[in-house]
Parts: C-alpha cells; sequence; structure tokens
C-alpha cells in the first residue's frame, strides 16, 4: 500500500505556499498527481479571485447559466462539492494555464485533508467555450 506524503509530493511537484500555511497554488500537473494518488476529498471550481463576479462579460458563457443557484449574487462559486471521481475529465476541459488553489491540513485524528479549487479567470472560461464550460458545471456530484 502505498502512503501518501504531502511533504514529498511538495518536494517533487510545482506548488508554492500561500500567506496561509494551509494552502499552495499548484499547477495542472500537480492536481493530476494529487488525484492519481486518490487522495483528494473534494474539489470546487470558484471564478478566480482576481475577477469581478457582478461584472461578468458580456460575451462570457457564464451568463448562459444560472450557476448562482447555490449561493448569493456575490458568491463566486461556479460548482460546488464535486465527485472526486469526474476531476480528471474535468482536468481535461480545462484550458492549460488555469489555476489551482490545494488546501492541506492534518485533521484531528491524524487524517491528511486535501481539497482542490479550480479557479478559472472570464478569459479561461472563455477559452472553455460552451460546451466544455457546461460539462464543467454540471460535474457536480
Amino acid at each position: 500500500m502505498n502512503v501518501f506524503s504531502f511533504n514529498d509530493f511538495a518536494a517533487n511537484n510545482n506548488i508554492v505556499p500561500s500567506d496561509r500555511p494551509d494552502r499552495f497554488s499548484a499547477d495542472m500537473d500537480a492536481v493530476r498527481t494529487l488525484l492519481a494518488a486518490n487522495v483528494i476529498e473534494s474539489w470546487h471550481c470558484i471564478l478566480n479571485d482576481a475577477e469581478d463576479p457582478n461584472n461578468i462579460p458580456t460575451d462570457n458563457p457564464m451568463l448562459q447559466f444560472d450557476y448562482w443557484e447555490n449561493g448569493g449574487s456575490n458568491d463566486p462559486l461556479i460548482c460546488d462539492m464535486s465527485c472526486w471521481s469526474t476531476l480528471g475529465d474535468v482536468l481535461d476541459v480545462l484550458p492549460a494555464d488555469v489555476e489551482f488553489r490545494i488546501f492541506y491540513w492534518v485533521d484531528f485524528d491524524g487524517r491528511d485533508r486535501i481539497v482542490v479549487h479550480i479557479l478559472p479567470t472570464y478569459a479561461n472560461i472563455a477559452e472553455m467555450g460552451i460546451d466544455r464550460f457546461a460539462y464543467l458545471i454540471n460535474s457536480a456530484g
């Protein structure tokens, strides 16, 4: 049985610590490594922090969906609590330059907890197009 080590993962993948000890910026390859290790608890797609969720460009595919259903009008959530088993397929439809954030902490019972946030910009969503964006938001499990 393989034992997952976050320290080994961090040393061998392109992740960058943030200003908080439990958050790391990552690339798609790092997320694929976590997926292959079967250690991701859940993933969530959230509009990139650099974008204003109240200012969707008029030609953006996001306008064609009522994706705010599970949040308030200021909530940048695109899809939430998605089943980790669909993440591999979702990674295949994302543009290569989408940002990812990895949340890692050890629970009170000593269990590793890993959550992945996908952070597309409006430009990423426009590059995806309507079909791939529809696939992304419908992959919530």
